[in-house]
């Protein structure tokens, strides 16, 4: 088995799920906001979206600290969210039988 450590209450499961909602979210937004999706990858949303929520510095300065956290869920194709999540699974789900719950879930928002 691949991802032996792997439940429906793991991290990983829980933030893969973030992770697939937010780029379903996104993709919507896309077509509803700016009419298409982008054209540099397979279903990937609209660039004009991501400016949005990106890590501007500017921006965080002028009071906008969740753009330290929204880019962490952002994927900018189909491929570049099914890479991370299969990344997600298969190392994810070993480190997080080795550290637990907790750690696994401070590490990847230090990481992000």
């Amino acid at each position: 088995y691949f991802a032996p450590n792997i439940t429906w209450r793991s991290f990983i499961t829980l933030i893969t799920l973030v992770q697939v909602a937010t780029f379903i979210i996104c993709i919507f937004g896309s077509i509803f906001e700016y009419g298409m999706l982008s054209p540099l990858g397979f279903l990937g949303a609209n660039t004009l979206l991501f400016r949005n929520f990106d890590k501007s510095p500017k921006k965080i300065s002028e009071g906008q600290i969740w753009r330290l956290i929204t880019p962490i869920f952002l994927h900018t194709s189909f491929s570049h969210l099914t890479h991370n999540i299969l990344s997600q699974v298969f190392y994810g789900c070993l480190l997080e039988g080795m550290v637990g719950f907790k750690h696994i879930a401070v590490m990847y928002a230090m990481c992000g």
